[in-house]
């Protein structure tokens, strides 16, 4: 290479490039195709109206409110929110988990619509009277930047005086129950989870292996992972106030016995 002046910012330009171009873990169709019913088994789904019930007793919404439902997968809140009388709409990622909901939602004739993308693209602008992210779908992009980014688009998809939940597990609470490695059997699958802690307690990393027959597939990917307090005050940051947390759908304080990691906040006027 004779002028590498030259050359550098060119292999810079297209290693960009091709960042934006190669996806991410969760963009994986497969994945979540396999994944699904090994995640969301009868138990979750059946307390699902549970913890919707907890959502409207924390945040004081009215069943008139309009909700942007974020990461909704195949409209598991979504739907159930519809049920109570809410306007909602979920956005997600994941085609197929997309098609599922409109299906769902069509079949029951619910007010609820679905709208693939990425969240860190959405463009909406003080359209609803609450966004909620729930059941752990935070911090697991590759660029950590990409965390306060969520917060202000959901932020600018808030009224003014807008509610914002979050529902993560806290690091509280993976430090309290934390395990290196579980395995487990659902139908022809063996699923091997591997779990580690990295960058002083700032990163999750998962490691997940499938084995059927004789195949095996694997996935590792990391999630950035928050206490009570830090994600506070990144919601105070973002502008937000009269920040409450709880520990449970039921409204448990977040202490020891803590279940989650529930985050309210009230979208400040600008």
């Amino acid at each position: 290479i004779k002028d590498l002046t030259t050359t550098l910012p060119l292999l810079n330009r297209y290693a960009k490039i091709y960042q934006l171009v190669e996806k991410e873990w969760f963009e994986e169709e497969w994945f979540w195709y396999t994944f699904c019913p090994i995640m969301f088994d009868s138990d979750l789904m059946a307390g699902t109206p549970e913890e919707v019930d907890g959502l409207l007793e924390l945040t004081g919404l009215s069943h008139h409110s309009k909700i942007l439902d974020l990461c909704c997968g195949f409209g598991r809140h979504s739907l159930e929110m519809a049920k109570r009388g809410l306007q909602v709409e979920g956005i997600d990622i994941t085609e197929s988990y997309i098609n599922r909901a409109r299906k769902n939602a069509k079949r029951q004739n619910l007010d609820c619509s679905f709208r693939l993308g990425d969240v860190r693209t959405m463009e909406y602008k003080e359209e609803f009277d609450a966004v909620v992210c729930m059941w752990n779908s935070f911090g697991y992009t590759e660029e950590s930047d990409d965390d306060e980014l969520i917060l202000s688009k959901m932020r600018q998809a808030l009224r003014p005086g807008g509610i914002l939940l979050m529902d993560t597990p806290g690091k509280e609470v993976i430090a309290s129950g934390f395990e290196a490695n579980t395995w487990f059997e659902r139908d022809d699958l063996k699923i091997l989870l591997e779990y580690s802690i990295e960058l002083n307690w700032t990163v999750l990393k998962n490691r997940w292996l499938f084995f059927k027959d004789t195949q095996m597939k694997e996935f590792q990917f990391s999630q950035r992972i928050y206490s009570a307090l830090e994600l506070a005050q990144m919601l105070y940051k973002q502008g937000f106030d009269d920040i409450d947390i709880w520990g449970s759908w039921q409204g448990d304080p977040y202490d020891d016995k803590a279940q989650r990691l529930i985050v309210i906040g009230k979208k400040l006027n600008d």
